[in-house]
């Protein structure tokens, strides 16, 4: 009878030949770093001698072809039989992070080796010096086998990768998601893209924005789906901002019955469109949240709705829950954590955007209306400017900025002393009428991403964003001055 011990082992082993038989990703990577003695059950060792030979023979395996080979040798039975080998299959879709379950089977391994040597009666002959050299040598050698291993890979093979890759997107004008709303963006980042860290100050419409991108590439991505973790705001909160936006309805109207039943119904019926593609987890599920279970959720989501791609959203990092043990739990070294977990889902989901929501620091003194208006002002640890492939500094635009280019599309004068006092004032005219000016830069991109600097409205009534259109708000200000208001 096996003990629970035992059972946990055998777990990790059938999870990592699962997604060994169902990602060729994970098929080299484990194959690279495992050995056949690394396995604690015979049949997994089989199985495991198997895989490795096709990988050091660079041949493609699946469940039936691995079935084939154990049959021509007549080992089949030995392995647990074609159902035990295709049932190893089903463990792959609980885990989409490999390296954690690699990493499990090495120290099992590692434990085993280390109790041998422990039940080991010392030799009398020995001198006690003599028999910790011998323990010494031996403690080398487990840690030399568990060690991860790093192969050379020839320049032919680098090669044929960089091929693909650039075949892939041969004569196409976007390599990520397109959500079309806010073209500068999609053409900026060649599509939504990475991970992308948006940073902000309090209050100004981060999760707004970060929504309304995932919704709007639902819209224009058949084969994508939106997984947004949303650790501030409970689904249902959520959910009516995006009700919001779909109907154009201010979130006043929506509660109190002042809305169009029209725009209620055709937002409902493009809801109903969407179905699974878009999944909303917030903070009830979070003493369960850690990158593992995130990329777990997201590949489920991709499974069940047939996508091939996924948009995500994390709400936000500063909170994002600490299930681990950190050694030193200093503020920088938790910040450190999290800006890590954040990049194993980037990781796991290879080109797919990661979008991940951070605070901006206040900054000090006579700057403090610039909040967030530079990279140093990330918040997410030392690595916040770093570890992110884009990252966007979103602040509501400059007094003196904003009144420089509203009397150069030849809007009315506002009243005021200054031009920041103007500026003031046409900020406090918008926000009456539901509207905020902002200035979007992306002020950090890789891999053929630009840099620049855009503007937006955000009709914070109704959950919208939109490019910056001076002709509509002339158009505006004409119906105000005919009475009819805004």
């Amino acid at each position: 009878m096996q003990t629970s011990r035992e059972e946990s082992v055998k777990c990790n082993e059938r999870m990592v030949l699962g997604c060994m038989l169902s990602k060729r990703e994970h098929f080299d990577y484990a194959a690279a770093i495992l050995e056949e003695l690394f396995f604690l059950f015979e049949e997994h060792r089989l199985i495991f001698r198997f895989l490795k030979r096709c990988y050091l023979e660079k041949k493609s395996v699946d469940t039936h072809i691995l079935c084939e080979c154990l049959m021509r040798e007549k080992l089949l039975e030995t392995a647990g039989g074609a159902q035990y080998v295709v049932s190893l299959a089903q463990y792959a879709g609980t885990s989409g992070y490999i390296e954690e379950y690699v990493g499990l089977i090495q120290e099992d391994f590692a434990k085993r080796k280390l109790l041998e040597i422990q039940a080991r009666p010392l030799e009398s002959s020995r001198g006690a010096l003599s028999a910790i050299s011998l323990l010494e040598q031996e403690l080398r050698a487990i840690k030399k086998q568990v060690a991860t291993k790093f192969s050379l890979i020839g320049m032919e093979e680098r090669l044929r990768g960089a091929r693909a890759f650039i075949a892939k997107y041969r004569h196409q004008n976007y390599l990520g998601l397109c959500q079309k709303t806010l073209p500068i963006l999609d053409e900026k980042l060649l599509g939504l893209r990475k991970l992308i860290l948006i940073a902000a100050a309090p209050n100004v419409g981060k999760t707004a924005f970060a929504t309304q991108l995932g919704i709007d590439v639902l819209r224009n991505e058949p084969s994508a789906c939106f997984v947004m973790f949303s650790l501030e705001m409970s689904a249902e909160e959520i959910f009516r901002r995006i009700l919001c936006y779909l109907s154009g309805i201010s979130y006043r109207d929506l509660l109190f019955e002042k809305s169009s039943d029209e725009a209620m119904v055709l937002a409902e019926k493009e809801l109903f469109e969407l179905g699974h593609r878009l999944q909303i987890i917030d903070s009830s599920f979070s003493p369960f949240l850690n990158a593992a279970s995130a990329i777990q959720t997201i590949e489920e989501v991709k499974h069940v709705t047939g996508c091939s791609r996924a948009i995500v959203v994390i709400d936000y990092l500063q909170v994002w829950p600490v299930t681990e043990r950190i050694a030193v739990p200093t503020e920088l070294e938790v910040d450190k954590w999290r800006i890590g977990q954040m990049k194993q889902i980037r990781d796991a989901l290879a080109d797919d955007p990661v979008i991940v929501i951070s605070e901006a620091r206040k900054p000090s003194g006579s700057h403090s209306h610039k909040w967030g208006s530079d990279l140093s002002d990330i918040m997410g640890s030392a690595r916040g400017a770093y570890t992110p492939d884009a990252a966007i500094l979103y602040t509501s635009i400059d007094g003196k900025d904003l009144y420089t280019r509203w009397v150069a599309n030849k809007l009315p004068e506002p009243s005021g002393d200054g031009v920041e006092e103007k500026g003031e004032k046409i900020k406090e005219h918008l926000a009456s009428q539901g509207i905020g000016l902002y200035r979007l830069e992306i002020a950090k991109g890789r891999d053929g991403m630009e840099r620049g600097v855009f503007y937006v409205e955000f009709h914070f009534k109704k959950s919208t964003f939109q490019k910056l259109d001076w002709g509509f708000l002339k158009a505006k200000e004409a119906q105000k001055k005919l009475g009819k208001g805004w």
